[in-house]
């Protein structure tokens, strides 16, 4: 069940969203969503109105020009977006050993970029916090990665951090009835579906949750309410049609939303 150190843990959330499959609702776990914003510091305030500030100069520029290369919004998106990721890594960290204490229970972190990934490895692994730590990744062979599953499983590993790409499907990881994203994916079905991981038919608790951190007053809050606009592009991506359209019309609206311009 929803355990009091979690609600703790979840206290400041700007969204919360439950999703009900109406076919096995009485066999399966409900799966609630929570965003977190994480404040900036000074200097990464600092750093991220700098990168924003040259990022948008830039597109102004071609843009009157009728210059803008193809690809170039998605470049700009991504940048500030791999950015953000960079800034909530001891964001990520934090609430993870939070976690830890808290409920004592296993933890699954999923995030898009490899630097990340590694950051928060090494810094849970190496630096001195004495956690039982691994990784999946496009790069883990596929023994390995069934072994670290079984580990997980197995109750031998306290946090396991995956690509989302690469554990979204395929792998059952109900030891743990959390799930904490700190990057977001262009199509929101890929992210469900790697929350959904810990969503089966095996797992004992009653909820499960997917908490996703959001770096504030910065390009995350634009996706995720841009991403909360559009669900029924979103549903239609569960679905399995036009993915590519959604991610597509979710750029758009993101450039939109952060600059004011259509793409």
């Amino acid at each position: 069940g929803v355990t009091v150190p979690l609600n703790h843990l979840l206290r400041d959330l700007m969204l919360r969203r439950t999703y009900d499959d109406k076919g096995i609702a009485e066999s399966m776990p409900d799966l609630v969503q929570t965003t977190v914003l994480c404040e900036l510091t000074k200097e990464q305030r600092a750093t991220y109105d700098a990168d924003y500030d040259r990022w948008m100069e830039e597109y102004d520029r071609l843009n009157a020009l009728g210059a803008l290369p193809q690809g170039y919004a998605l470049e700009l998106l991504t940048a500030l977006r791999h950015l953000c990721g960079k800034m909530k890594v001891t964001h990520a960290i934090d609430w993870a050993k939070d976690y830890h204490k808290q409920t004592g229970k296993p933890l699954i972190i999923f995030a898009h970029h490899l630097d990340i990934i590694g950051s928060i490895y090494t810094r849970l692994a190496v630096d001195g916090y004495n956690y039982r730590v691994s990784k999946i990744t496009g790069a883990t062979p596929s023994e390995d990665r069934q072994r670290l599953v079984d580990e997980f499983q197995a109750g031998d590993l306290d946090f396991l951090i995956c690509s989302t790409l690469a554990a979204k499907e395929g792998i059952t990881l109900t030891n743990a009835d959390t799930t904490l994203f700190v990057e977001r994916e262009w199509v929101p079905a890929w992210e469900q579906q790697a929350a959904h991981r810990v969503r089966r038919m095996s797992q004992e608790s009653s909820v499960c949750h997917q908490v996703i951190l959001s770096a504030q007053n910065c390009i995350d809050e634009h996706f995720d309410k841009v991403v909360s606009a559009k669900a029924a592009i979103v549903k239609r991506a569960l679905d399995g049609d036009a993915e590519e359209r959604a991610q597509g019309d979710i750029v758009k609206s993101l450039l939109a939303s952060l600059t004011g311009v259509s793409a």
